[in-house]
């Protein structure tokens, strides 16, 4: 069987910003990703997460501005279940940088972070 064929290049279609599949997962909580700036002034941005890992753990959003981090539990602070497809939508202001963290580290897992467009 042949996949159909979805051509993404249409100018209002949300950017893709991260997309990482079958990554090892690394350290309890370290950085999933090289992370997300945000930049400009005065207007905040909406980003679709999506998030999947065969190992159960708590998912969280670091959000850093300057030299300060704030961690953000997920999922209500459960774990995501093994296997399980975990997406949300997160608002980020200017000026943050974000990134994730999960608490397991002997697996793999996937990421995607797309922005959203808004009219």
């Amino acid at each position: 069987m042949t996949a159909v064929e979805f051509k993404v290049n249409d100018p209002e279609a949300p950017r893709l910003l991260i997309n990482l599949f079958n990554e090892d997962l690394p350290t309890t909580n370290a950085d999933l990703c090289v992370g997300v700036s945000v930049t400009g002034s005065g207007q905040a941005e909406y980003l679709n997460i999506s998030f999947s890992s065969p190992a159960s753990a708590a998912l969280s959003l670091k959000r850093t501005v300057g030299t300060t981090t704030v961690t953000q539990k997920l999922n209500g602070g459960a774990a995501v279940v093994a296997g399980a497809l975990y997406q949300a939508t997160i608002l980020v202001a200017p000026g943050e940088t974000i990134n994730f963290g999960y608490a397991a580290t002997t697996n793999k897992y996937n990421l995607i972070i797309a922005e959203v467009i808004q009219k």
